[in-house]
């Protein structure tokens, strides 16, 4: 049995000639990170509200925990969390009357306490008895992720979530992120610009131009482009980059007091080894994979395709 969350085949959306999304089938597994990457206008924000249901789409199928999302939208309200890079909210209601009326429609058990608890997730509480038509571009980010998590629902869907946000709101999105995980949540994460939803990536697609590029394990996409990074602090960054050439890595990128290398998977405790016998002052600080690496290769080969 299948254990993916959202399914879509061949999924299509016309806005009058306009073509918003163009055949795209993705897998996304339970308990995963999604992360979607692209520009503005490359897709993503369609996908994501017809994940939703509040956008049907003009061709294709799509499920999401094995149910249409257009035709039985209201069943997956308390399985699905949603925050909308324009996420739609009263100006003059407070951020509270508007958290209660959605824990009602979500038929949520207690609906002032569910709101309470979803706004003290992001501190939102200190305001959310102000109109939301004074509010901040950043206070109107927290109350659209406390609507989000609002409830506990097994499907977070967040379309530029970390944008506005002050970092104690960063950091608190990424911990509940991370903390979703251990619990099988699943998240589908939109952005044009990467933040701190990357390193907590387990899988991701790549839009342009209303179609997913390419997507996968983001493990798996990093062995294909060879887009594996480790970052070594140094004191002395030539004479390191000498011990790693002459141990046959050429990639290469220095700076004051880090060097980058692009090397295949795996690779880390080789490297490490290498820098001990050599009795190199230098330690590896961090170990990832450029996303964005990926992104430019796959677009690059696409255009190529379109044009041969």
């Amino acid at each position: 049995m299948s254990n993916n969350i959202v399914t879509t085949e061949n999924l299509t959306k016309h806005f009058g000639k306009t073509i918003a999304l163009q055949d795209v089938s993705l897998e996304i597994p339970e308990g995963s990170v999604y992360l979607l990457i692209g520009p503005n206008g490359s897709g993503k924000s369609t996908l994501l509200k017809i994940i939703t249901g509040v956008v049907k789409p003009s061709k294709g199928n799509i499920q999401v925990f094995g149910l249409n999302p257009w035709k039985q939208r209201t069943k997956l309200f308390q399985k699905t969390g949603a925050m909308y890079e324009d996420h739609p909210m009263p100006g003059l209601s407070t951020g509270q009357d508007f958290l209660v009326y959605m824990a009602k429609l979500q038929r949520l058990k207690d609906p002032k306490q569910a709101a309470l608890r979803a706004a003290q997730l992001f501190e939102a509480e200190a305001f959310w008895n102000r109109p939301i038509r004074e509010y901040s571009s950043g206070m109107k980010r927290k109350i659209a992720l406390a609507h989000a998590f609002m409830g506990d629902p097994e499907l977070l869907i967040l379309d530029e979530p970390t944008v506005t946000l002050d970092q104690n709101a960063r950091t608190k999105l990424r911990d509940l992120i991370q903390q979703g995980l251990k619990n099988k949540k699943t998240f589908i994460i939109a952005a044009h610009v990467l933040a701190e939803s990357e390193e907590l990536a387990t899988h991701t697609a790549f839009f342009a131009d209303g179609k997913a590029q390419v997507q996968g394990r983001i493990e798996d996409l990093a062995n294909q482009y060879g887009a594996s990074r480790i970052t070594i602090q140094t004191k002395d960054p030539l004479q390191t980059a000498k011990t790693l050439t002459e141990a046959g890595y050429t990639k290469i990128t220095i700076t004051e007091q880090d060097l980058e290398l692009a090397v295949p998977p795996g690779e880390t405790e080789k490297i490490a080894k290498t820098l001990q016998e050599s009795k190199t002052e230098a330690k590896i600080t961090r170990t990832w994979i450029d996303l964005w690496a990926i992104y430019k290769q796959a677009l690059k080969k696409s255009r190529i395709a379109t044009l041969g």
